[in-house]
């Protein structure tokens, strides 16, 4: 059996960028810090 070991790291801030823009368009710039904080499991 082979095992694979996964080390958290921040997402790069391309992709903070990506989902901000993403978060503004769905749920409106008001409610874009909840989302951030429930995607990043704070």
């Amino acid at each position: 059996m082979t095992t694979m070991t996964f080390t958290r790291k921040d997402p790069p801030q391309w992709l903070l960028d990506f989902w901000k823009e993403i978060d503004d368009k769905t749920f409106g710039k008001e409610q874009r810090g909840q989302v951030h904080l429930l995607r990043m499991g704070k």
